[in-house]
């Protein structure tokens, strides 16, 4: 599922309650409510923490490659990047 950050962010706030559904932009509410991630109340839904989960897996695998390309980096005699 493609969201903004903003509305992924918003979304990870909400599941860790982290944050009251009242304190986010309308817009990002309502997209999320619209697109049935949270329920009326700002609770995060089944379809909500599964794209949570996305986010955490996605957030996860680009961090290995980036540490990944340190590495091979490092390893041709290039430090520091």
């Amino acid at each position: 599922m493609l969201l903004t950050r903003d509305e992924s962010r918003a979304l990870e706030l909400l599941d860790a309650r982290e944050v009251d559904v009242d304190l986010l932009r309308p817009a990002v509410a309502r997209h999320l409510l619209a697109l049935g991630l949270i329920d009326a109340d700002g609770s995060v839904t089944a379809a909500g923490a599964a794209a949570v989960e996305e986010v955490y897996a996605r957030r996860f695998a680009d961090g290995v490659a980036e540490m990944k390309a340190r590495i091979r980096h490092h390893g041709l005699g290039r430090p520091g990047g």
